[in-house]
């Protein structure tokens, strides 16, 4: 058993912090693109096109695994990149009318409480849905958001330190999420869901 492995939880960059190591396991703040692709098309089945706003510096990898996994689902990934937030509103306003939904990601350049507000409002302006991160999205309408519990991810983590000390193996787990609609807006924007199939 190689005691210089390093298990983590709850980190959203894990490489930028670790570093790009081998012997790094854990549990991640980072869902798999195909993962989030799959369950917004299952919650959404009438959203194809999506606007994903982000900056290249800080998320073309995200960008690039996004697009990938996007054409396999069938739907239409359209990037709305910025440079910086300045950018934003002519870019929402370029694109917003193409799109069904913003998707927003942890992105330093776009994320911020301000910004976020300011995207909802201008994209429900429009009749168009936000996807998001946490409930912050959600209280501030977004139609979708994916969200953390902390003490179940608490859990995979200790599963994770057990399996190590008792199989000698450790690697790296998504985490345990949720995906969360508000119905209000939903509603509101005429968005059909799964459940009313």
């Amino acid at each position: 058993m190689d005691n210089k492995v390093k298990i983590f939880s709850a980190l959203l960059d894990v490489h930028k912090i670790i570093g790009k190591e081998n012997n790094i396991c854990g549990i991640s703040l980072q869902i798999p693109v195909h993962i989030q692709l799959r369950e917004i098309s299952t919650a959404l089945p009438k959203t194809k096109n999506i606007g994903l706003l982000f900056n290249q510096k800080n998320n073309q990898p995200f960008f690039i695994d996004a697009l990938a996994s996007s054409k396999e689902q069938g739907l239409n990934l359209i990037p709305l990149s910025v440079n910086s937030k300045k950018e934003i509103p002519d870019i929402l306003k370029k694109n917003l009318n193409r799109i069904d939904c913003v998707w927003m990601i942890p992105d330093q350049t776009v994320i911020s409480e301000k910004i976020v507000q300011y995207v909802i409002k201008q994209s429900l302006y429009l009749k168009k849905g936000v996807i998001g991160y946490n409930s912050f999205f959600l209280k501030s309408g977004a139609v979708f958001a994916f969200l953390f519990n902390y003490i179940q991810i608490g859990i995979q983590t200790a599963d994770t330190i057990n399996n190590y000390f008792i199989q000698g193996q450790c690697g790296n787990v998504a985490p345990i999420f949720e995906r969360r609609i508000n119905l209000k807006v939903a509603h509101t924007l005429d968005i059909q869901l799964i459940s009313e199939e």
